[in-house]
């Protein structure tokens, strides 16, 4: 396999206006990729396209908000990518996974996923639940981040539920109480896994409702499951975040899949980052080698 580049490459980091600097994850992956000789900058996707453009490589990875400007955010991954802009995952990749409705994708290629129906009006909840024979169900919005807006129904609708976009609902899958997994994977090669588990008063896996994250050894089944969904995408992404429980029946469900900013846990899993350091390595060099390729051919 071939080192790193020999020459200086620049690497931009995009996080967003609402939390600018790096937090803990991000140093350390900062660290690791200096290590490696790589030029890294911070500075939020609101900055603009040129400076994102300019850079060899763009990871946004702390884009935060995006879920409140999404058609922006879209039109911004199609501008810098239309000025020359590399991002490490492809802009129509990540455009496809910032709605939820994704994984009615994965669901028809197979893929186990919770039952999951894409609702646009309050008056709908009720009747699928119903249909579904649903006694407890969970509703997000179809384009959300890090929790928000997240919640279990049950019994009569809370009068305070008003959907005028869209959403969807879930079947309650109760095995979310024993932890949730998350697999990192790299270049489509599994890296790491954490068990992120639920608070006593709480059932969702997210920091803002108490989350404890520790390092997981994730079971071959769920390795191989994740793997094949990553391997079924339209391109293989540099990284990528596989969440999931593991059911009674020893299979995995897969309750998200992250392409654009997933938290990856560097910080927590010891010696982590130096694997996203080489992944990068070997991203830019099979990139490098695809340029040449088509030079060649078109000579």
């Amino acid at each position: 396999m071939k080192g790193c580049p020999s020459s200086p490459l620049s690497i931009a980091i995009a996080t967003c206006n609402d939390w600018p600097l790096p937090g803990e994850g991000l140093l350390v992956v900062m660290e690791a990729l200096e290590v490696e000789g790589y030029s890294v900058t911070v500075l939020p996707w609101q900055d603009g396209v040129q400076a994102f453009a300019d850079a060899d490589l763009i990871l946004p990875l702390a884009i935060w908000d995006y879920a409140k400007y999404p058609q922006v955010f879209r039109d911004w991954l199609d501008e810098v990518s239309e000025a020359g802009g590399r991002f490490g995952n492809c802009p129509k990749l990540m455009a496809w996974n910032m709605e939820k409705s994704y994984l009615l994708d994965l669901q028809q290629r197979g893929v186990t996923v919770p039952k999951t129906i894409l609702i646009d009006k309050t008056e709908q909840v009720l009747p699928v639940m119903e249909a579904q024979d649903w006694p407890r169900a969970v509703i997000k919005p179809a384009i959300g981040q890090s929790g928000h807006g997240v919640r279990m129904l049950e019994g009569p609708l809370p009068d305070v539920l008003e959907i005028d976009r869209p959403h969807i609902l879930q079947d309650w899958v109760p095995e979310i109480k024993q932890g949730e997994l998350s697999m990192i994977f790299l270049n489509g090669g599994f890296s790491h896994a954490v068990t992120r588990m639920p608070s006593a008063e709480d059932w969702r896996a997210n920091s803002q409702y108490g989350v404890t994250v520790t390092p997981a050894d994730a079971p071959v089944t769920a390795i191989g499951a994740a793997t094949a969904c990553l391997s079924d995408l339209a391109t293989l992404p540099l990284y990528a975040r596989v969440d999931g429980v593991m059911m009674s029946d020893g299979d995995f469900l897969l309750t998200e899949l992250e392409l654009i900013e997933p938290a990856m846990f560097f910080n927590i899993v010891p010696g982590s980052a130096s694997g996203l350091a080489q992944a990068i390595c070997s991203y830019m060099n099979s990139q490098d080698a695809s340029v040449l390729l088509n030079e060649s051919d078109s000579a």
